[in-house]
């Protein structure tokens, strides 16, 4: 998950100094910008950044589910909330994926 994430963001960020650099080059080179290639990588960087909120609440909400599972489980078996809910969260976090 964390990867998936860092990929993405790194893709982001990696679009926005594309668009940066590659406008400056055409600005001090005196040429016109092109506007297409600017559209192409905004709708681009818009779709990515998209992708990356989805997937980021997704984690977020699976996150939710399983604080809500291991409560109950906790409930069922009568045991103290401490350091192992919190391994249990996570646990059931990846198990739900």
């Amino acid at each position: 998950m964390i990867l998936v994430t860092t990929y993405q963001c790194l893709i982001i960020l990696a679009e926005i100094y594309f668009e940066y650099t590659s406008a400056v080059k055409d600005l001090r080179a005196g040429l016109p910008l092109n506007y297409g290639q600017w559209l192409t990588s905004l709708l681009f960087m818009v779709m990515n950044g998209l992708q990356f909120y989805f997937t980021a609440s997704v984690y977020a909400r699976m996150t939710e589910e399983a604080e809500k599972s291991a409560i109950l489980l906790n409930e069922f078996f009568l045991c103290d909330v401490d350091f192992r809910l919190d391994l249990s969260v996570g646990i059931l976090g990846f198990v739900k994926m």
